[in-house]
């Protein structure tokens, strides 16, 4: 979620906030002071926190649920710190983001419960009732598919709460002069928290390399899980494999690389109408071309439409448009005409600067219409290029590509693992793979050195098994690390 998703959201549920301030100012003044000539008074200072804590409780509710879909289906994670490990292995601003606001969201939790009354001023007090607010909302939150039950979600809403509640306390003392080693105690939790999220900062910024995707973050049981391990020679030796460098483009040359790409598209006039910058991609629109770039890599999915297009998914049918608004084509997708000759595509992806002129794997997916092209660690001098370029053209003029070709630059050589050692890591269920279902059998067909971008831009080595899981015939992979 960015920045801006959240000041909006903020937006919509301080509206939601006044608007319930007001209904309880009127119940308040009209409803109960002078029809029901009720003779308990609120004091004005009490008044305004009753309603700063009530417009608070409204902006809980707003986040917690009312911008939440029901899709979760009673997810539980009970893992403590997977998030942090997660966050950690993203190795991004943004990844931490989450974890910041959820502890930042109950800070004035701990901080207003005090000032509401004087029974709520005992520590275990407010923050017993921090911890049951949050805990209420994660069992809420699961019954109505509205988000998981994430152990760490409780963690981070009690510690925002007791980091409210010891800066309420440290104004307290200041204000009472009272003894300053109180302050100290009070000022723990909060300093204990910038400490360790400065360590873990200082840490992935001072290790050499960044982190891989495909890092495990919780341990497999593998009391229950069966291996067969069908490869016969695997090498039980380490050796030296090298590590390469991926440049991170800028937004100005992202720009550069779109202006290039839409005038050897052919439409010089369709001007750029509209560019938008993200944490990790830059988009870019004209009437008839869609651009996504990767700074990563400068890698990018391009569309190029002749006709104004709109795909309804539902009924797996897409409308044409002309210019003025007008319905000319109903196409549906299986009905598609796609352009089958390669060399017809190889022409095409010259035209716009793509120029394939060395060694690559190519197969036609004829039920897709994709011209896929494979190059596999082609090396030219210091740097390599790796990864595929997916093409699709059709009858009527539209096509599209998705260029996942990474360009690398020799960083460095280094040891790594033999495949044995990475083969006992899966036996000590030290891995990650992408199947929802519990696992009751791992069938390991084959391993291979492979490569893989981590959080630092370096192209890292990994080691690609390829296994079946449960006795499924879909073929899944597990990749483990190969520098230890």
């Amino acid at each position: 979620m960015s920045v801006a998703h959240i000041l909006d959201l903020l937006k919509e549920y301080i509206i939601l906030a006044i608007f319930i301030v007001l209904l309880f100012l009127f119940f308040y003044k009209i409803v109960y002071k002078k029809i029901m000539k009720g003779q308990k008074e609120i004091k004005t200072k009490k008044l305004i926190t009753i309603l700063i804590f009530i417009s608070y409780i409204v902006i809980v509710f707003g986040a917690t649920f009312l911008s939440r879909g029901n899709a979760y289906e009673g997810a539980v994670n009970l893992s403590l710190f997977s998030s942090y490990k997660e966050a950690y292995i993203i190795g991004k601003i943004s990844a931490w983001r989450n974890i910041i606001l959820n502890i930042m969201l109950f800070i004035p939790m701990g901080f207003l419960l005090p000032l509401l009354t004087p029974k709520l001023k005992k520590w275990y007090k407010t923050i017993g009732i921090g911890f049951a607010i949050t805990l209420l909302i994660e069992i809420v939150q699961t019954i109505t598919q509205m988000g998981i039950f994430e152990i760490d979600d409780i963690f981070n809403n009690t510690l925002g709460t007791i980091i409210g509640y010891s800066i309420i306390n440290i104004i307290y003392i200041i204000i009472n002069k009272e003894e300053k080693k109180k302050i100290l105690v009070n000022i723990l939790p909060l300093l204990l928290t910038i400490v360790s999220f400065t360590a873990i900062f200082i840490k992935y910024s001072t290790q050499e390399f960044g982190n891989l995707s495909i890092e495990a973050t919780t341990k497999f049981n593998m009391k229950n899980i069966e291996i067969e391990n069908n490869i016969s020679d695997i090498d039980t030796n380490r050796k030296k494999a090298n590590v390469y460098k991926t440049k991170i483009y800028t937004k100005e040359e992202t720009d550069k690389i779109a202006k290039d790409i839409f005038e050897k598209s052919g439409d010089a006039t369709d001007e750029i109408i509209d560019t938008i910058y993200y944490e990790e991609t830059a988009i870019y629109s004209t009437h008839k071309q869609n651009l996504w770039i990767n700074y990563l890599g400068g890698t990018y999915s391009y569309r190029y439409t002749k006709t104004f297009e709109y795909e309804n998914s539902s009924s797996n049918t897409t409308y044409s448009y002309d210019e003025e608004g007008n319905v000319i084509a109903t196409i549906s997708q299986n009905d598609k005409q796609y352009i089958e000759d390669k060399e017809t595509v190889l022409e095409k992806l010259r035209e716009i600067g793509i120029n394939l002129d060395y060694e690559y794997e190519y197969r036609f997916d004829k039920e897709y219409g994709e011209h896929i092209f494979t190059v596999n660690m082609h090396e030219e001098g210091n740097n390599i290029t790796d990864g595929n370029l997916i093409c699709t053209m059709e009858e009527n003029g539209n096509y599209s590509i998705k260029n996942n070709l990474i360009k690398s630059d020799k960083y460095k050589e280094k040891e790594i693992i033999s495949e044995e050692e990475a083969y006992k890591k899966i036996e000590e269920g030290k891995f990650k793979v992408a199947y929802e279902n519990e696992i009751n059998k791992i069938k390991i067909n084959s391993v291979e050195l492979d490569y893989m971008s981590d959080s630092k831009a370096y192209y890292q080595p990994v080691y690609k098994f390829e296994v079946n899981i449960n006795d499924l015939e879909k073929t899944t992979y597990i990749y483990i690390p190969a520098i230890s």
